[in-house]
């Protein structure tokens, strides 16, 4: 095959290389210097080149994920599956250069990976560390939920009455791997013949990223005994600066600080650390919006932290959709400034602040059939919303169907909605759901 090399190859070719011209190489390099350049999804406007140095990429690569507990010991064979496209911070910080780092094995997923054949790849390479976004979780979850519509009433009322044992038990001690004989017994004897199904056997350790997770889908994960550990970063922090571990919660030596906080604690989120990106490429001017004088990245996020330190992540601040055109000057900088808090909104012509994310959850929440969900509002009179629905039969290896055409490219890789790309793709339509309203 073509552009395809053994390792034995790989290695032959680099005997050709003199050791000097290979070590004037390393000697040139500089931990300041730019290593790799990940462009944005487009999610919140034009992809922008990120910049992270020498130093960003070796110091995440070794104390981010040691600190947070993921990897034991050098002597543990770790192995993990990779899906997401390499040009994506998750997949280069942690599949390519963590990876490296720590010897671990890296076994790559078929291209439709992402339309269900996951499931296969899971089963085939039983790996002991996974990442996902949630929407992979959740057709994990909705293929586990069609698999015991088809059990019989016995066997479906056994896994369910299972399920519930270890989702009381991690619920009431979720900090702690000590179980009940009871819980130890229904693991052993009911959950683990599932988890091995899934290609779950010898997973210690589950993350989930990129995107917000349904309280439904942690639900399942933790009835099957799979804890999801959550991670909040972007890539102009080098991938995670916050992640969720049996021990630990928060990376080595960052931090985090939340400006402009209203009466509950919920404000700005911004981030300081060796892991904070340089700039972006040719965009001097972005790179001082989102880095402030003293070295903290403006995230464009909104959350708070609790007693224990967690972060919660309650919305975005940098888009706000207008309902009615003309808004005040005034009025938007009330908004941004007086309620730096507010998240993701549409502003109706009552004056009422309607977030469109949970209303999006709702919506496929109770119409399992829905696929993608995006309410519609901006400069408008009233509100819409665009839906995709599943179609078809389950797709290999467990995915329930798929999606109607052209929502792949609505989508990041980590499967957000790039809400602006399906504004300006969709707008005849949506104009005409207004025209009509008008006659």
């Amino acid at each position: 095959m073509a552009n395809m090399y053994t390792m034995e190859e790989v290695l032959e070719l680099g005997a050709q290389v003199p050791e000097e011209d290979l070590d004037t190489v390393i000697d040139m390099q500089r931990p300041n210097q730019c290593c790799v350049l990940i462009y944005t999804s487009g999610t919140t406007g034009p992809p922008k080149g990120v910049m992270l140095s020498q130093d960003n990429i070796t110091w995440m690569a070794r104390y981010g994920i040691q600190s947070s507990s993921a990897f034991h010991s050098q002597a543990k064979r770790e192995a993990t599956v990779s899906y997401l496209p390499l040009s994506h911070i998750t997949a280069q910080m942690y599949d390519l250069w963590t990876g490296m780092y720590w010897g671990m094995k890296i076994c790559f997923a078929e291209p439709n990976a992402l339309k269900g054949s996951i499931v296969d790849t899971l089963r085939e390479v039983e790996p002991t560390i996974y990442l996902a976004v949630p929407r992979m979780w959740e057709k994990i979850m909705e293929r586990i939920q069609e698999v015991m519509a088809r059990l019989g009433f016995i066997r479906r009322r056994m896994l369910l009455w299972a399920m519930s044992v270890m989702l009381e038990q991690n619920l009431t001690c979720l900090g702690s791997d000590r179980k009940p004989v009871k819980a130890r017994l229904v693991d052993y004897l009911v959950l683990a013949k599932v988890r091995q199904a899934l290609g779950f056997a010898r997973c210690q350790l589950c993350f989930c990223g990129a995107a917000p997770m349904t309280v439904e889908a942690e639900r399942v994960f933790l009835g099957l005994n799979l804890r999801l550990y959550s991670g909040y970063g972007l890539s102009e922090a080098s991938g995670s600066h916050f992640v969720s571990s049996p021990n630990n919660y928060r990376l080595y030596r960052m931090e985090v600080k939340l400006t402009n906080q209203d009466a509950d604690g919920t404000g700005k989120i911004c981030l300081w650390g060796r892991d904070i990106f340089m700039g972006y490429l040719n965009k001097e001017d972005k790179t001082r919006e989102a880095i402030d004088a003293d070295g903290w990245l403006h995230t464009g996020d909104i959350g708070r932290l609790d007693a224990h330190g967690f972060l919660y992540i309650t919305g975005r601040l940098k888009v706000l959709l207008r309902l009615v055109p003309g808004v005040p000057a005034e009025a938007r900088s009330r908004l941004s400034g007086a309620w730096p808090c507010l998240p993701e909104l549409i502003i109706t012509s009552g004056g009422e602040n309607v977030a469109p994310k949970p209303i999006e959850d709702a919506v496929r929440k109770e119409l399992p059939i829905v696929s993608c969900a995006m309410l519609i509002g901006d400069q408008r009179k009233f509100l819409s919303m665009l839906l995709t629905l599943k179609v078809g039969p389950p797709a290999p290896g467990g995915a329930v169907g798929g999606t109607g055409p052209g929502v792949a490219e609505s989508r990041s890789p980590t499967m957000k909605l790039k809400r602006f790309t399906v504004l300006e793709k969709h707008k005849a339509v949506i104009d005409s759901f207004y025209q009509e309203h008008g006659k």
